[in-house]
């Protein structure tokens, strides 16, 4: 099958590290080709995909706002009709999205959720006067999102709570299929394991944004290392926020904050966790808690969107109801280290069973030749 996977950027940066994942699983038995701007592109990424056996092609992103937008559009849609693929993945914006449907060739589009109220997120100093713009933008925000997953053959949604939500605001039934890790899973053994450690490492990874939440990490951080002297906290993320990161940086300063480290530096991060913690607000998935899992790390996260779908509570981690709770759980597994160890080794079982993007792209294979079949029933 030649596949076509549409991404916003070559760059295993938080944000868009899911398709290129996808893309190199989906290389691994099929023809596939990767297509993004050349915007922010990684070289790294680039050779990662090409050692899988990626076609990897970029295009120049257009700087005009409104004709820019229709000659990036037309770009795109003559590299698809030169690779001439059997379906099309899309997990970007809606100029390629269309882009892909004016090929008619069968479109399947991934549901990463729907994000409203975002100017509050760029202008924190401005919200009290911003408000009042926020429905308008929303209302602009639902249209897009309307019109990118009902061009589409096909909806995939990252989660269950994704795809009972692109129900409720678009009225569209669509399957879940979760992503996937590709970090360097490690399992600890108990020679790794030291009972008795003198620091416990807290870890959050995300982008570094309001909606993230990082400010309650660092209060609760605050609260727990008058107790636990030896406690440490690292926050990690991408895209930095310049008003919030500033803000961040005041709120304490023996809190580690780290800007896109490399998956190098990453993976150092995670095997030196002992707990991993979120607060974030729109976890559609939240794959760092897959990493997490991946390097048999238990995690605690406030119960927003998915987080029940990725943590099993009381088994791989705990999902809190809110701030005492994330707080409560937090403290628990500091105090029980043998606890925390076994639900960690419970949340790496997990992740190689669900989380795995051999797997996943097995699943996507399964929806794409579904999909070519009708539209192949309809010529």
């Amino acid at each position: 099958m030649k596949i076509a996977v549409l991404g916003l950027i070559c760059n295993l940066k938080s944000g868009a590290r899911a398709p290129i994942d996808l893309a190199r699983a989906l290389a691994k038995k099929h023809s596939v080709v990767f297509i993004s701007y050349s915007t922010n592109q990684d070289q790294n990424t680039i050779k990662l995909l090409k050692t899988a056996g990626v076609d990897v092609r970029l295009t120049f992103q257009t700087p005009f706002p409104i004709v820019g937008k229709f000659i990036d559009l037309v770009k795109v849609r003559q590299q698809l009709m030169k690779y001439q693929p059997d379906v099309i993945s899309a997990h970007t914006i809606l100029t390629f999205i269309i882009a892909a449907w004016s090929t008619r060739i069968p479109l399947i589009e991934t549901y990463y959720g729907t994000q409203f109220n975002v100017l509050g997120e760029h202008f924190m100093n401005l919200r009290r006067v911003l408000w009042l713009l926020e429905p308008f933008l929303n209302f602009l925000i639902y249209l897009k999102t309307w019109l990118i997953i009902h061009l589409p053959h096909q909806i995939i949604a990252i989660s269950r709570f994704a795809s009972l939500e692109a129900f409720r605001l678009y009225h569209l039934k669509c399957p879940y299929i979760y992503l996937g890790t590709d970090l360097q899973a490690v399992n600890l053994s108990k020679s790794d394991y030291r009972k008795n450690k003198s620091t416990v490492n807290l870890l959050s990874v995300s982008r570094i944004t309001p909606y993230k939440q990082f400010e309650l990490l660092i209060g609760m951080y605050k609260k727990l290392v008058i107790v636990y002297p030896g406690l440490k906290l690292t926050l990690v993320g991408s895209a930095p926020q310049s008003q919030y990161y500033k803000y961040l940086k005041t709120l304490d300063p023996k809190v580690q904050i780290i800007v896109s480290p490399g998956d190098a530096k990453l993976i150092k991060l995670y095997q030196q966790t002992d707990i991993y913690i979120t607060a974030d607000k729109y976890l559609f998935l939240g794959l760092p808690i897959i990493e997490a899992a991946s390097f048999s790390k238990s995690a605690v996260a406030l119960n927003f969107a998915a987080a029940a779908e990725v943590i099993i509570s009381g088994q791989t981690g705990y999902v809190a109801s809110d701030f005492s709770e994330l707080l409560f759980f937090t403290k628990r597994l500091i105090d029980k280290p043998d606890l925390r160890r076994r639900m960690g080794i419970r949340a790496y079982q997990r992740a190689q069973h669900i989380f795995d993007w051999s797997k996943i792209a097995d699943k996507y294979i399964d929806i794409f030749t579904q999909v070519i079949k009708k539209h192949v029933e309809k010529i």
